[in-house]
């Protein structure tokens, strides 16, 4: 039984996917998937939060935790019950469609690795993603370590604001635009850009970068709202295949 079937039987109420990363990764180690399969469902029997991992940081729909025996790794869950409007109304939220984010973002892990080293945008590997009818939602990613923190971190930890701020967020924003080109993945991930601001939490780097013109930028989500328009690119890149 490969990896990603033992990961299926453990968890029978999900539809589970995996990348070609991710079957790699789960063949290199037999025993991953039963530990994974763990992790996942105390990830899923706590929607709202509180399962036992470390946690690393929140999104506006999901939250990221670290897995201590796996430190090349993170684990994602997005829940109707993860999110501001959640806490505060009391009300479930629509939650991040991480198998769909798992597909766009191998073809953008991929699309610029190819060309990495001209100019320095990366996206962290994504390995797998199970989704069940309850809208629980949980993925297994590359853990970025190392002194990586979200742009807006490195704004405000070097004390970088207003005419300064939007020079560096230009610089960014230029530099990512540079690198998807005019492939079709670019709508995918075109609200770091929007209206000149940048998604600060989308786009990480190293905390010790002394230049934002060439520090290794990662951008490392599909946005919520994105996550039509991602279906309908991939749709589009499969015909023209």
């Amino acid at each position: 039984m490969s990896g990603i079937d033992q990961l299926a039987a453990a968890m029978p109420e999900y539809t589970i996917e995996s990348t070609v990363a991710g079957d790699a990764l789960l063949a290199a180690d037999p025993a991953l998937a039963t530990a994974l399969g763990e992790a996942m469902l105390a990830e899923a029997a706590s929607p709202a939060g509180g399962a036992p991992h470390t946690f690393i940081g929140m999104g506006r729909n999901a939250r990221v935790k670290e897995l201590p025996e796996h430190p090349a790794l993170c684990i994602k869950t997005s829940t109707p019950w993860i999110g501001r409007a959640a806490y505060l109304t009391g009300r479930p939220n629509d939650p991040e469609n991480l198998i769909v984010q798992l597909r766009f973002m191998e073809r953008l892990h991929l699309f610029l690795g190819d060309s990495a080293s001209q100019h320095g945008i990366h996206a962290p590997t994504h390995y797998m993603a199970a989704q069940n009818r309850d809208g629980i939602n949980i993925s297994i990613q590359e853990r970025l370590s190392g002194g990586i923190v979200p742009f807006r971190d490195y704004l405000r930890t070097h004390d970088i604001k207003e005419n300064k701020a939007k020079t560096a967020c230009r610089t960014v924003n230029e530099r990512i635009k540079a690198a998807v080109g005019e492939s079709l993945l670019r709508f995918g991930i075109d609200d770091i850009w929007v209206n000149g601001s940048t998604n600060g939490g989308n786009v990480l780097l190293s905390g010790e970068a002394t230049s934002l013109d060439d520090a290794e930028l990662y951008v490392i989500d599909l946005p919520h709202k994105r996550t039509k328009i991602a279906q309908t690119i991939m749709t589009i890149l499969d015909k023209i295949a």
